[in-house]
């Protein structure tokens, strides 16, 4: 590999691993630092008692392009590792109403939306119309309107109460993890938009075959070794070290210091502020940083029987605490069953095990044949997503900074999505792609 000046990535989340990725690809050696012993960030697998989890139930589409685009500069096969099917949203409804089923066909998009929507089981005439009605008002504006709260612009474009609880406030909190009466209405509309348009393949769920930590983390740790770069783990990044104006090194919390002409800071804004302090010309991003905030995730995994499965893979659960339900026997973990609470609520007031025990009542309402789970797991992530509230796409910043040779990646800037996975591996590649285009005029 030619000699290049120095680039280094603090941050072994999916971001700081994408913008990694994007930079071995185009021949740039890369050092990776991350302060934890492992990779994969918020996105990893664990060690449970029941084998390998993630710390956190992801769901990915098939309108994730950046990642599927990633899976191949590292020479995966998405049908190995996923199993792709047709979107199809089953709502059971624990008080004992009408269990609403939206199956999306083999249609052209947009047309497969309004046929899903127009012929949704469990929903009423008006509840369809109001539907297909607000989606079509969402199309004719290119998805692009003014930020209000979520649950006011369902109101405003009267949508019924049964078809916003059944509906529109379980994709809101699957997608922006945030509670509707203070959600983006812009950012909902981009996953709508994302979704639902170009090909109708977009929606289409894909559900992981292996662990988190095989899909992206260790891959690319393997792809960035191999082309001569750098990933340590356990090495904090504690100051930056500038020069003439530019970065010129990072320093490390050994006290050492490693010489960088660029950096990519892949890192959550909580952890981030601390490394630009000090630095004059990041004094407006540092306080750009203290206006985030953040909601939880909770996910509750429960180990049944190897022959405990259900229908479709995914399950919408209404009015209870658990939202969703994943069958991961296609992980390779039979009987388990992932129970994902999503936003702040009251559930966050109860411990580990008193959560467990509402959520395994509300699971054994709805499946009343199937045994006691063997065992448990509770993961709770107090901080897992920025919170995509109103107004929050105004405070999210660009890869570059006013620093000359630092540079930002997270799913948390200007990507245009909420905090997924993809929206992460986006500003991983947009910043690596901007390093790129600097090195290349000799900067």
């Amino acid at each position: 590999m030619p000699a290049r000046p120095p680039v280094v990535v603090i941050g072994g989340g999916w971001s700081g691993l994408a913008a990694a990725v994007e930079l071995t690809r185009n021949g740039t050696a890369v050092t990776l630092i991350e302060s934890a012993p492992h990779v994969g960030g918020r996105a990893r697998t664990v060690a449970g008692p029941f084998g390998a989890v993630d710390n956190g139930q992801h769901l990915l589409i098939g309108a994730y392009r950046e990642f599927l685009d990633m899976l191949g500069t590292l020479g995966l096969r998405e049908e190995v590792l996923f199993d792709r099917r047709t979107l199809r949203l089953h709502m059971n409804d624990l008080d004992g109403g009408r269990d609403v089923v939206i199956s999306v066909p083999a249609l052209p998009a947009p047309l497969h939306l309004a046929k899903g929507l127009g012929s949704a089981r469990g929903l009423s005439i008006g509840e369809r119309l109001a539907a297909v009605r607000f989606t079509t008002w969402l199309q004719r504006r290119g998805f692009d309107i003014e930020d209000t709260p979520l649950g006011d612009l369902l109101t405003a474009r009267g949508q019924p109460p049964r078809l916003t609880r059944a509906l529109w406030e379980p994709l809101c909190l699957a997608t922006l993890n945030t509670p509707l009466a203070i959600a983006s209405s812009r950012l909902f509309a981009r996953v709508l938009q994302q979704t639902f348009t170009g090909h109708r393949s977009n929606c289409d769920m894909l559900l992981p075959r292996v662990p988190l930590g095989d899909l992206l983390p260790e891959p690319a740790v393997a792809f960035i070794t191999e082309h001569g770069g750098e990933v340590r783990t356990g090495s904090r990044a504690i100051a930056l070290h500038t020069h003439g104006g530019r970065l010129a090194a990072i320093g490390l919390a050994d006290g050492s210091r490693l010489a960088a002409r660029h950096v990519v800071l892949a890192l959550p804004p909580r952890a981030l502020g601390p490394l630009l302090d000090g630095h004059p010309s990041l004094a407006s991003l540092r306080t750009v940083l203290d206006r985030f905030h953040y909601q939880p995730i909770c996910t509750v995994y429960l180990h049944y029987p190897g022959t405990v499965t259900f229908e479709g893979g995914l399950r919408g659960v209404l009015g209870g605490i658990t939202q969703w339900l994943v069958d991961r026997g296609s992980t390779g973990t039979p009987g388990v069953i992932a129970a994902v609470v999503s936003a702040e609520g009251a559930h966050m007031d109860l411990d580990r095990e008193a959560l467990a025990k509402r959520v395994i009542k509300e699971v054994a309402a709805l499946f009343p044949r199937w045994p006691a789970p063997e065992t448990n797991l509770v993961i709770r992530e107090k901080r897992a997503t920025f919170a995509s509230v109103t107004g929050i796409d105004a405070l999210r910043p660009d890869s570059a900074t006013s620093l000359p040779g630092c540079w930002l990646a997270g799913d948390w800037t200007a990507t245009g999505l909420p905090a997924t996975l993809e929206g992460a591996v986006r500003s991983g590649v947009q910043s690596a792609r901007a390093v790129a285009a600097a090195l290349r005029t000799g900067d």
